[in-house]
């Protein structure tokens, strides 16, 4: 654990790495121990309690540390997903480590209005899902999705998603959405498209997606049936 001394200036507090300081420079320990000291011995117990909690709760230093953990979980996630297939056939003590992860990742959504934020916006890679049907878990192998994709356009209330197969043969769904609330958006599915066929989505093509996090690399998602979407851009 980094140990800081803190000096006080005229125009706030300065945070000074004494361990590196302390190896540069010998002489600096036993000088920065009796300030310290004679600092401390200044002050009343109250007093250095308030110190002390400014110091703690400064918001730069909150913030490096919700970063910190952010990039942890998310490393963490995509350790737990590698070698689980996009989420085919995945047990459900796996589905609840990966649960568990995201959990985790999304108690600490740098954007909690998920559709105010720009981050949204843009093409998304599936990288994994717990929806069999998406992943084509009872097709035959020729003919399951390879690479799967979410196109999302807030702004225009509308997105598309996209899978190709083994020999390069596409499929899509076009979708209008209507926003529930500022996560939220009611999904209306629109056209179906295989290669150079399309035909219009029938009138029960519905679905409700919320967005759970989201930041510059990473979408976490959640359907109206329970099934939980994680994709990058």
């Amino acid at each position: 654990m980094q140990i800081f001394t803190f000096t006080l200036v005229a125009l706030g507090a300065v945070a000074v790495p004494y361990q590196r300081l302390a190896r540069a420079h010998p002489s600096c320990h036993v000088a920065s121990r009796r300030a310290t000291t004679s600092f401390a011995g200044r002050h009343t117990t109250s007093q250095k309690a308030r110190l002390a909690k400014v110091f703690v709760n400064w918001p730069w230093l909150k913030g490096e540390k919700l970063a910190s953990d952010r990039e942890n979980l998310k490393s963490l996630l995509y350790m737990t997903i590698a070698p689980l297939n996009k989420g085919e056939g995945v047990s459900e003590a796996q589905k609840a480590e990966v649960e568990d992860v995201v959990v985790r990742l999304e108690a600490l959504n740098p954007y909690p209005e998920t559709l105010k934020s720009a981050k949204i916006n843009g093409k998304w890679e599936l990288i994994y899902t717990t929806s069999q049907a998406i992943l084509g878990a009872n097709r035959l192998p020729i003919f399951k999705p390879q690479e799967l994709y979410q196109t999302l356009d807030v702004y225009n209330l509308e997105g598309k998603n996209e899978q190709l197969g083994l020999f390069g043969i596409k499929e899509s769904v076009s979708a209008k959405f209507t926003p529930l609330n500022s996560t939220t958006v009611g999904v209306k599915f629109q056209e179906f498209q295989i290669g150079p066929f399309k035909f219009q989505a029938p009138d029960s093509a519905t679905g409700v997606l919320q967005t759970t996090y989201v930041d510059e690399e990473l979408r976490i998602s959640r359907g109206d049936k329970g099934n939980l979407f994680i994709l990058i851009k």
